[in-house]
């Protein structure tokens, strides 16, 4: 499952992925078949003393794995990634983008992974596990830090 999200977002964003990539595709299969790679700790590392590219405001909203809120497939992102702590969907962004909400999130990192509806231009969506929990987040105006 990791391998897959790796092979996908490697040849979009490698910049900062670079730390956990083999140097090549075999390689790259046995090392994550046989190690733990945590994404999110790599990604804190790498970003830890990098400043945001950009930082504007957007409106801000929460989704849950619920077919009425996703498509026939809630359990993948638009680019058939498992969905999981950390993703966001965003029209406007490219895929792989990493973005924090300092203000809601603190210093916690989100990939863009997912997309909406093309109604929704200017909007992020962060994907929550819990319906309840994306109701109770409801719909925010918040400063996004993009990297």
């Amino acid at each position: 499952m990791l391998t897959e999200l790796l092979i996908l977002i490697l040849p979009l964003r490698p910049d900062w992925l670079k730390l956990v990539q083999p140097s090549n595709a075999a390689a790259s299969q046995q090392y994550f078949s046989t190690n733990q790679v945590d994404i999110d700790a790599h990604m804190q590392q790498y970003f830890a003393n990098k400043k945001p590219r950009k930082s504007m405001k957007v409106t801000v909203s929460a989704y849950s794995s619920t077919e009425n809120q996703t498509d026939k497939t809630p359990y993948l992102t638009a680019y058939n990634t498992p969905v999981r702590d950390g993703i966001v969907a965003a029209n406007f962004l490219p895929v792989g983008t990493v973005v924090r909400f300092p203000q809601r999130f603190g210093d916690k990192l989100f990939v863009v992974e997912d997309r909406m509806d093309e109604r929704f231009g200017l909007q992020v969506d962060i994907w929550m596990s819990q319906l309840e929990e994306a109701k109770k987040f409801g719909i925010q105006f918040v400063e996004m830090e993009i990297f």
